[in-house]
């Protein structure tokens, strides 16, 4: 019994499923969105109990996922 195969009897990896991710982006952007404006409507409670950072963090995620949606949109142009 063995537990690998020489070379020649390897089979080429296969590639990537087909799929969109533009739904998934899109999807957990809005998201992010949805909590940063939340949060701005929490601005002073969220500032009062030191938590300003929660903001940041939704913008960070909405800005990434912006930036995901776009190279998705680009890749798919190809």
């Amino acid at each position: 019994m063995r537990f690998y195969l020489r070379r020649e009897e390897r089979l080429p990896a296969p590639g990537p499923p087909p799929g969109d991710d533009r739904r998934p982006f899109g999807t957990i952007t809005l998201a992010w969105l949805v909590l940063l404006v939340a949060g701005l409507l929490l601005h002073g409670w969220l500032s009062s109990t030191g938590r300003t950072w929660w903001l940041w963090t939704c913008a960070a995620g909405a800005g990434l996922g912006l930036l995901a949606l776009a190279r998705e949109n680009r890749r798919r142009r190809r």
